[in-house]
């Protein structure tokens, strides 16, 4: 469950950058490239905080 409100939260943060950052001028391509190292950073940050004990009890429930 943490996991998906982290990737929830992400996307909407990675979502409202990329609106911000073409609404500044900055070129499609810049904008997909800080919004991939966004969602990189993101998952990486999302699977560490994660607790994997935490997913075996609620699939043993």
């Amino acid at each position: 469950m943490n996991f998906a409100i982290y990737t929830v939260g992400l996307l909407l943060l990675t979502g409202a950058v990329s609106f911000g950052l073409s609404q500044a001028g900055l070129s499609l391509m810049w904008v997909g490239v800080v919004a991939l190292a966004m969602l990189g950073a993101g998952i990486m940050v999302a699977v560490g905080k994660t607790d994997p004990g935490q997913q075996e009890s609620e699939q043993a429930s």
